[in-house]
């Protein structure tokens, strides 16, 4: 599995998301913001944020070669989304045999910390 290229497709691609960066530690994504991002008050969806974060996590979590598949997850929305980009920066908190816990954090274009996300995978192979 070539994962910059396998994590660029779908529906990250769908979303205007792209992995910037990936290494067994740790993994950058960034998402472009679009009026498709959007939620009814102009700032960004907060789904649309939750996908920036697991698939980032997703991506790390599969560094290793194993399939990974999102078994929990929670998100605190710290300040409102906008701007023309988001960039996600992933990290390894455990990863276990058949487990694996990530954190996920999100900031605007000025360096401001948006979101933080902890997402658990279950490794089936």
């Amino acid at each position: 599995m070539d994962i910059k290229k396998d994590a660029n497709m779908g529906f990250i691609k769908n979303n205007n998301y792209s992995l910037i960066e990936a290494d067994k530690d740790h993994v950058i994504g960034e998402a472009l913001i679009t009026e498709e991002s959007l939620n009814p008050f102009g700032i960004c969806h907060g789904g649309f944020i939750f996908g920036l974060c697991d698939s980032a996590a997703g991506a790390l979590a599969m560094m290793d070669g194993r399939e990974a598949y999102t078994s929990s997850s929670t998100i605190n929305y710290l300040k409102p989304c906008t701007g023309k980009k988001l960039t996600c920066y992933c990290t390894v908190i455990r990863a276990g045999k058949k487990m694996g816990v990530y954190e996920a954090k999100v900031f605007n274009e000025k360096e401001e910390l948006c979101a933080v996300a902890t997402v658990n995978y279950f490794y089936i192979k």
